[in-house]
């Protein structure tokens, strides 16, 4: 875990312009024995590269780098997630929702398992 903080750290100064800086918090899964307590940290550069660390839902610790895509209040993220059990590096998709208050709302769908609903706050 202290290589992905280390990671993030190293990787955000690449955009320090308008660089969105994001909180991890909570997410409901549609299955059973997971944790909702999923605290965290990540940023999006202006280009859209996008890096971050969170305790997961399986009581490890995650890392995750990839591109979002944005219009208007709406995002798509695709990328690379470490971190799970199934395998060390597992594909990321995640479209989200912004709202006016900060609060991000975003789908995680997991085709072997529990699908994701995840709430983090960006400023």
């Amino acid at each position: 875990m202290r290589a992905a903080w280390l990671a993030l750290a190293l990787l955000a100064p690449v955009a320090q312009a308008q660089t969105t800086w994001g909180v991890h918090m909570l997410s409901a899964h549609t299955g059973g024995g997971f944790r909702s307590v999923t605290p965290g940290l990540y940023f999006r550069a202006a280009d859209g590269l996008t890096a971050g660390v969170y305790a997961n839902s399986e009581g490890g610790r995650s890392a995750y780098v990839g591109q979002t895509w944005k219009s208007g209040p709406w995002a798509l993220t695709v990328g690379a997630v470490t971190g799970y059990r199934r395998a060390k590096v597992l594909p990321m998709l995640a479209p989200s929702y912004r709202f006016a208050s900060g609060a991000r709302l975003s789908v995680i769908p997991n085709p072997w398992g529990s699908t994701a609903l995840h709430l983090s706050w960006e400023h």
